[in-house]
């Protein structure tokens, strides 16, 4: 319990020193864009100057301008007040401009406006800042009570920091091109700035819930970083966009998910836009294709475009540093052609065989339980990759000629035998660079649970010669307990499938016929008594997930042993007078 607190005290620590660098690093950016930001072109704030100095007494638009806000400006002479919604177009490209007339007043209304926003730009600051730091604390609320684990590792701590940052970075730099670009409508917002690039990668890297937190959460942090107007209907954009390069880029395994995924965040952009179109009724939009579509068609694009390139650089990236593990990386293991899976294919068949049962058990489970059942296949075949340190000590590699060496060593020596694999396997993949979840399978497999069989063994010995009784800690395994959901996984598949080995050789001499029933009740006594030794208790899993998880391994452990109902033979037919005594046809075969 101590140990407990001490790792959520750190946790906490580190969390917090994080928060505080993040929330800088956000209001560093927010306040940079402030600055950056003049709300309105040169020729705008000149145009009174412009105006004055031109014989013809007009000037003509250089750009056109859209309200990024509502406000309000009157006609000169008249009492009523008209009213400018955001994204309504106040002038076009080439227009002209005279003095007292509507454009004229409109843009004045307009300057006015950006005018009055900038003077509040520090308390628009403050009041960012603080909804900012409420969002991240929302944020790593969620994240633990999603992920425990990632709120208690520091590496993920940081994965998720840079994240965020990266975020960040993204947004305030599409803004700066917005500005620098006079582009001046906020309906391409959600096209030019890569909002769904962090909620991908997090999605990719952490797993889909994670994502779909991200965002929830970046979707509302850029709502609050670009000061756009219509501000629910922004974040609807955003998160919606968000939501499917979550879906779409979770699992890339192929070209395939990358070209789907590509053209549907594409779709996905250019419909929304046309919602909001349609929503606000901004009728100009549907009547000009030049410039309004094809502009939007080539940010929707260059947004992908952004998604698909950290999709595929990031992540290599961050593997080194963090521990996350990359859907490429499982790809090129689940060939099984590392060269340590070569060697224990040929040293080791018995144990080989062994995990490849191992893999599908385990992995049938994760599926059940929605845990990723790539990365427990892979950790699956390196799990016992540690027995290469001797394997005739291991029984699976025996021949049936072939003496048992345990019959012959001390109980206490066999303990330390088979402790080691876990211990070498553990230097093994160290040695070969393999991602953090290989090695805590081959190190935690077996947590500290007591070799039940060589413990009696030895108490039955002390007995005989009239020794003290052996000390009970001297048969366990000195390996943590397991956590990741995947290696708790593997666990109750190693012990289940080396298990029914035993079970049926038992049945099988005792006559007992080999039921499904009867294999479940087997593999919930040795979960029940793995639970009662508190080998799970600091497993990522609820009950109910156990429960799942045990009826695939029961239903894995069937189909590899072949068990198959029994079905009921037909009464044989009455003979009726007549017959010919020959035989009915067979339904065998």
């Amino acid at each position: 319990m101590k140990k407990q607190r001490a790792t959520l005290t750190d946790a906490l620590i580190q969390g917090g020193i994080l928060f505080l660098l993040v929330l800088g690093l956000s209001t560093a950016c927010i306040w940079l864009n402030i600055s950056l930001h003049t709300s309105y072109p040169q020729w705008v704030a000149n145009l009174d100057a412009d105006l004055e100095a031109s014989s013809t007494g007009e000037v003509r638009a250089e750009s056109a301008i859209y309200a990024d806000g509502n406000f309000y400006y009157k006609e000169e002479g008249k009492e009523e007040i008209s009213v400018i919604s955001a994204n309504d177009r106040l002038i076009r490209k080439g227009e002209a401009v005279h003095k007292g007339e509507t454009l004229y007043n409109k843009l004045t209304a307009y300057r006015k406006h950006c005018d009055e926003r900038q003077e509040k730009r520090n308390q628009q600051l403050l009041h960012s800042v603080i909804l900012m730091a409420v969002l991240l604390i929302v944020f790593s609320i969620c994240l633990a009570m999603l992920r425990e684990s990632i709120m208690l590792s520091f590496s993920n701590q940081i994965l998720c920091a840079i994240c965020v940052v990266l975020h960040v970075s993204a947004i305030v730099l599409g803004l700066y091109v917005f500005e620098k670009l006079e582009i001046f409508q906020n309906l391409y917002l959600v096209a030019l700035l890569p909002t769904s690039m962090a909620p991908a990668l997090m999605s990719n890297l952490l797993g889909r819930r994670v994502g779909i937190c991200a965002a929830l959460m970046l979707s509302a942090l850029t709502v609050l970083l670009t000061g756009f107007g219509e501000s629910f209907l922004f974040f609807l954009q955003c998160l919606i966009c968000s939501t499917i390069s979550v879906v779409a880029f979770q699992n890339v395994h192929s070209r395939k998910n990358f070209h789907w995924g590509a053209v549907g965040l594409f779709v996905i952009i250019v419909i929304s836009v046309a919602f909001l179109l349609w929503y606000r009724d901004l009728t100009w939009a549907w009547k000009e294709f030049q410039p309004f579509w094809s502009h939007l068609f080539l940010y929707a694009f260059l947004h992908v475009v952004f998604v698909l390139l950290a999709v595929l650089l990031f992540p290599s990236i961050f593997e080194r540093f963090f521990d996350v593990t990359t859907t490429f990386t499982l790809n090129e293991l689940l060939a099984r052609d590392h060269k340590l899976l070569v060697r224990l294919r040929e040293e080791a068949s018995g144990t080989y065989e062994h995990s490849l049962a191992v893999a599908t058990i385990a992995s049938d489970a994760a599926r059940a339980i929605h845990v990723n059942d790539k990365l427990t296949e892979v950790c699956s075949y390196f799990h016992d990759i540690g027995k290469l340190f001797d394997p005739k000590v291991f029984a699976e590699n025996l021949t049936a000629n072939e003496p048992n060496p345990h019959d012959s060593l001390p109980p206490q020596e066999s303990c330390k035998l088979l402790r080691r694999h876990t211990e070498y396997g553990l230097q093994l993949t160290k040695d070969a660079h393999l991602p953090r979840a290989i090695q805590e399978a081959c190190a935690s497999h077996h947590g500290n649970g007591l070799m039940s069989g060589f413990y009696a063994k030895a108490q039955k010995l002390a007995e005989e010669k009239g020794d003290p009784p052996p000390q009970e800690q001297d048969f366990h395994y000195d390996a943590k307990l397991p956590s990741r959901p995947e290696v708790v996984l593997i666990e109750m598949a190693d012990c289940s499938e080396a298990a029914s080995h035993a079970w049926v050789h038992r049945w099988t001499k005792e006559n007992r016929p080999i039921t499904a029933e009867l294999l479940r009740e087997s593999v919930e006594r040795l979960m029940f008594e793995k639970i009662q030794d508190h080998q799970f208790d600091d497993a990522e899993l609820t009950m109910a997930d156990f429960r799942i998880a045990i009826d695939a391994i029961v239903h894995s452990l069937c189909n590899i042993n072949h068990i198959r109902p029994e079905y009921q033979k037909p009464k044989p037919a009455e003979e009726t007078p007549g017959a010919t005594g020959a035989e009915a046809p067979s339904d065998a075969g």
